[in-house]
């Protein structure tokens, strides 16, 4: 997986350890609990993209999510996020 900012540079890849298998029967539900879970975290944390009263931190489809910031900080910030819960 790679980070691609508005510029069009890459980061570094960040290296991926665990998912679940496709097509295995609770793979679904224990992605949407995982997702969810996320979702409420990053919510709590902040540093998403504001437009009026709404902020919004990702964009998510099946098993694809992406994180939304103006700023590099606020990025860092969903990250550390992010790789914190994974832990």
């Amino acid at each position: 997986m790679r980070v691609i900012h508005t510029d069009g540079e890459k980061s570094a890849k960040i290296p991926l350890h665990r998912g679940l298998r496709q097509g295995y029967p609770l793979s679904s539900i224990l992605g949407g609990v995982v997702l969810n879970a996320m979702l409420r975290w990053l919510d709590f944390k902040g540093g998403g993209l504001s437009q009026g009263d709404v902020v919004t931190y990702t964009a998510c489809f099946a098993d694809d999510s992406t994180l939304m910031t103006t700023n590099v900080h606020d990025l860092n910030v969903l990250l550390a996020c992010v790789n914190s819960y994974c832990q």
